[in-house]
This record gives C-alpha cells, sequence and structure tokens, in this order.
C-alpha cells in the first residue's frame, strides 16, 4: 500500500486529519514516506541545499564561528537534520582540531545510510535519537531542519479562528474547523489566507538537555512584521519534486518533499519563553557579505554566490537565528539585529 492509499484509509476510518499528521505520514512513513526511502533526493535531484550548492556555504560558517568555538571552550557540535552529512564533513575540515565530538541527530532511515557512507572514516560521528544532558559547552546547527516540524493549517473566516483539515472523498480538499475565539500570535488577522504554522516546542524539547551553548537555526521564512505587511507570505507550504516547486501537495504523496516556511518572530518569543537569550538575526546574504569582506582573496564561482546571496535566490529567503544560554559570546560578529 502507498503512503497516499494509507492517508486516504486513515482519513476514511477518522475523518478529516491536521496539516500535521499528513505530513508526518508524507515525510516520515515507516516505509513509503519521502524521507524514509532508501536514498531520498537531497543531493539536488528534488532541491538542493546551501552546502551542496558550494563549499563557501561551510566558509562563512566557519569564518563567523570560530571565534566564538574558541573563546566559549565549544568541544562539542551538534547538527539537527544534517540531510547528506555534506555540511558536517566541510565543517569538520575547518573544526576538527578544536571539538572532540560531532553529532548528527537524523530521524531517516535513508539519510543515516547515506550519511554513514559519506563519513565513515570520522569515528566521532554518532546518531543517537537524542540530545544527552551534560554541562559540556555544545553549538548546534540546524540548518533547513525546523521546515520540517510538524505543522498545521489555519484560516481566518468570518473573523473567527479555524483550523483547515484534510479531506479525501475520490478529491482532496480542504475543510475548515472553527476554533472559536482563538487567535494566532505575530499573524495579522487577514480573512481568508491560508496561515501554515510550525510546532516549534519539538525542537525546544529536543535542545533543552543543553545547559550551555549557541543554537544557530539556519532556514526559510520571515518575521512578523512582514507577514502584516504581506500576509499572503504565511501561505508557504509547497512541495519539491524534480527541482521543480509543486503549489499541490496531494500531487506527488511520498515521492517529494513538503515544507513550509520559519515564522522568525514566533521561533525568538518561544526561544525565550523556553529560556534561551535571543542573540542575533539576520538574512543569508549578510553571513555571505561576512566572510567575502574577510577573505578577500576568496576563489569562488560566480553562480554559486548568486544563488546564495542574491535577493531572489537564497540571500533574503534564507534567515539566521541565534539565541544561547550561559554563554557571553563576545567574540561572535554581530552580523545584524532585524526587528522581530
Amino acid at each position: 500500500m502507498s503512503v497516499e492509499e494509507k492517508i486516504q484509509s486513515k482519513i476514511k476510518l477518522q475523518g478529516a486529519i491536521p496539516l500535521n499528521e499528513f505530513l508526518e505520514m508524507a515525510l516520515f512513513d515507516e516505509k513509503e514516506g519521502y524521507y524514509q526511502s532508501q536514498h531520498p533526493s537531497m543531493g539536488g535531484e528534488d532541491f538542493i541545499t546551501a552546502p551542496e550548492m558550494s563549499h563557501l556555504f561551510a566558509q562563512a560558517l566557519d569564518e563567523w564561528l570560530s571565534p566564538s568555538i574558541r573563546s566559549e571552550g565549544i568541544r562539542k557540535i551538534i547538527e539537527l537534520g544534517p540531510g547528506t552529512g555534506m555540511l558536517a564533513g566541510q565543517l569538520m575540515q575547518y573544526w576538527q582540531s578544536m571539538i572532540d565530538h560531532y553529532q548528527l541527530i537524523e530521524k531517516s532511515v535513508g539519510l543515516r545510510k547515506h550519511q554513514q557512507a559519506i563519513l565513515e572514516d570520522h569515528t566521532i560521528f554518532s546518531w543517537p535519537d537524542k540530545i544527552i544532558k551534560d554541562n559540556q559547552p555544545t553549538l548546534l546547527l540546524a540548518n533547513e531542519f525546523l521546515d520540517v516540524l510538524p505543522a498545521k493549517r489555519f484560516c481566518y473566516k468570518d473573523g473567527h479562528l479555524c483550523e483547515m483539515l484534510i479531506r479525501y472523498d475520490d478529491a482532496w480538499h480542504w475543510i475548515s474547523h472553527d476554533l472559536s475565539e482563538k487567535h494566532l500570535a505575530h499573524y495579522p488577522e487577514v480573512e481568508g489566507v491560508f496561515y501554515d504554522v510550525i510546532d516549534y516546542q519539538p525542537f525546544f524539547k529536543m535542545i533543552d538537555p543543553i545547559d550551555q551553548g549557541i543554537i544557530v537555526a539556519i532556514d526559510y521564512g520571515y518575521h512578523a512584521s512582514e507577514y502584516s505587511a504581506h500576509p499572503e507570505l504565511a501561505d508557504s507550504l509547497r512541495g519539491f519534486y524534480q527541482n521543480q516547486v509543486i503549489s499541490n501537495p496531494f500531487e506527488k504523496i511520498g515521492q517529494m518533499d513538503l515544507t513550509v516556511d520559519v515564522n522568525f518572530s514566533r521561533l525568538a518569543h518561544q526561544a525565550e519563553d523556553a529560556g534561551w537569550k535571543v542573540n542575533t538575526y539576520f538574512r543569508q546574504a549578510d553571513l555571505m557579505y561576512h566572510l567575502l569582506s574577510k577573505r578577500s582573496q576568496l576563489k569562488a564561482d560566480a553562480s554559486s554566490i548568486k544563488q546564495l546571496m542574491y535577493p531572489t535566490e537564497m540571500g533574503e529567503r534564507v534567515r539566521v537565528l541565534v539565541f544561547t544560554r550561559n554563554c557571553k559570546l563576545n567574540s561572535l560578529n554581530q552580523l545584524g539585529l532585524e526587528r522581530l
């Protein structure tokens, strides 16, 4: 039975389901989910991330973060959702002499196999199910990780907040469920606009064992004032298949990646509620400008720079949010602090 058929059967048995249940099955079904396949297409077949695009991304992280790794005495790196393992392999070339452990946390069976094949010579890599609590200063990287966390879809109708549920009866469609007087924080109340909202609590629960550390979250998304000016940005549910953006999430269920954008204002507020201090927030383009300003003789492919920096590419759409716990960060270059 395909994952699409499994989802249809679930809806037939229990009725319409929320988006988070649909995404969990489509992406992580034990046998047929997109990320549980033997060879998830993360090397450019369906979509490409910054580390696969160019070595410049890892160089930029090295130039920016290395002073803080040294000054904070960080000996442990954790990467959530490391994809193909490309970024881990690149960063280890820069940081191997500074750190003791580079820990990968990956849910996908197929990707874990790929990572082990790529990184088999590095005995410090491990794949545990959770972050082990210790007092060791830690740097945690979450590059394009948050957008695969559970997400729900909401909409304001007649001034009331509704959750949009998925139903199937010979065709896929959305139905609304009235949530009475509830409201969405950090989003404007605009009639008829779909709001795709990520649940960040699993992320904060995962990182809570870190007593002292730096969290660097890098992902596609916006902050609250942008959603207020352009509420249509909140409708961000999309698929990626053979390097094409698929607007219909029901088109190739189990065969394509599905994501929604990060609301960095919500993320920042929830970080503070969870006991973290928001340190800095900026666009990926600023990170790349910092690299080029520090390494003026850097040899780089023009097309890679364009993809990583230009507003029409990743430079504008990808944002970086840093929050910390029990760190001074005197050495961290403040690349920007936009309104959150």
